[in-house]
């Protein structure tokens, strides 16, 4: 990843950022509350600060920098008889408000400096109205984490003060309790998530300057959690989320036009439009075909419910019975091509 600028900033500037990045947050999550600013400015260059934000037995590193697109967040584990808090659950999160920068630079490029001055007080619904006013559907926010999520202790530099709150009453984890262990996409590191946004970022046409901040921000991130970027991993379970991200991407980057480096299958784009729907022709869904190229459980519900359409197109909107196999499904079979997508962007076309 690119290093980070150092911008400094007054105490003035420093305080609005992170209090309206707290804002931002207690809107998600509604018991948010500010606890304490992790690092000094006078030792740390103010776009190295931290807010942390709890969130009953969760905690919020969020960075106090006016382009940070991503924040790091772990569990309180409280130790039974006392003694030092532990956090489990570490993982890094790469912001929705992403996703909404890259359609509004592409779409409403005049509208992009209003987007930033008022995106640390919108909330993960406000920037999907944003991506479905563009005609986009919504995405979540994208989780990376390790492999190995054992609980450890929160050192001092994470709580300098001793004030994150232990957990208590049904927030309460068991001593020493871990998390159940959430699978990871091996071949999707940070590192190469960033290195790829990169591209993305000059196809779409966000300045350098800006594209530094952003990616810089992040490396901020990915160092306060105290992780190597190649070691932190996408959660297994986001692969939809990420394939619409990417799809979405590359659509704004002129990648995929008529006759461009990269050709989105039909199905796929449908998958980033708003509303989705999937519009399927018989040739392209055959369950007995589909058998072997998808896991049998996912296959056994496809066939579920579709058992019943014989013959014919059909067409399966978002919210109606299947579409979310359906669209895993799409996902699962495309995944290589769209890991390739990311592992190797087009040259420079």
């Amino acid at each position: 990843m690119p290093r980070k600028q150092k911008k400094g900033a007054g105490p003035k500037a420093q305080q609005t950022v992170a209090s309206d990045r707290a804002r931002s947050t207690a809107v998600d999550h509604p018991s948010a509350t500010q606890t304490h600013t992790a690092q000094s400015a006078s030792v740390v260059p103010s776009s190295d600060t931290f807010t942390q934000v709890s969130n009953r037995s969760q905690v919020i590193d969020l960075h106090d920098h006016e382009d940070a697109y991503a924040h790091y967040s772990y569990d309180v584990v409280a130790r039974e008889g006392g003694g030092a808090n532990r956090k489990d659950n570490d993982h890094l999160t790469i912001e929705n408000s992403l996703a909404a920068l890259l359609a509004t630079q592409r779409q409403d490029a005049e509208g992009l400096e209003p987007f930033r001055e008022g995106r640390r007080t919108k909330t993960k619904a406000d920037h999907n109205q944003l991506l479905n006013a563009y005609n986009f559907t919504s995405i979540d926010n994208l989780n990376f984490r390790t492999s190995d999520q054992s609980v450890t202790d929160i050192g001092a530099s994470l709580d300098p003060t001793g004030s994150i709150r232990r957990a208590s009453g049904s927030q309460r984890k068991a001593a020493d309790a871990e998390s159940d262990a959430v699978a990871v996409e091996e071949d999707i590191g940070l590192n190469q998530f960033t290195d790829w946004l990169g591209s993305i970022f000059t196809k779409v046409g966000v300045e350098e300057s800006l594209q530094k901040s952003i990616l810089g921000s992040m490396e901020s991130v990915q160092e306060r959690m105290g992780v190597r970027a190649q070691d932190l991993k996408l959660n297994q379970t986001q692969k939809v989320e990420f394939a619409k991200f990417v799809i979405l991407s590359v659509g704004l980057s002129g990648w995929a036009r008529s006759g461009g480096p990269i050709q989105v299958p039909d199905p796929l784009k449908q998958l980033v439009a708003n509303p989705p729907a999937i519009h399927l022709k018989r040739k392209d869904y055959t369950p007995k075909d589909w058998t072997e190229k998808i896991p049998d459980d996912l296959s056994a519900q496809l066939q579920q419910h579709f058992s019943k359409k014989k013959s014919g197109p059909f067409k399966i909107r978002e919210g109606e019975s299947g579409f979310n196999q359906l669209q895993r499904a799409l996902v699962h079979m495309h995944w290589n091509t769209i890991k390739q997508w990311v592992l190797e962007p087009p040259a420079d076309v």
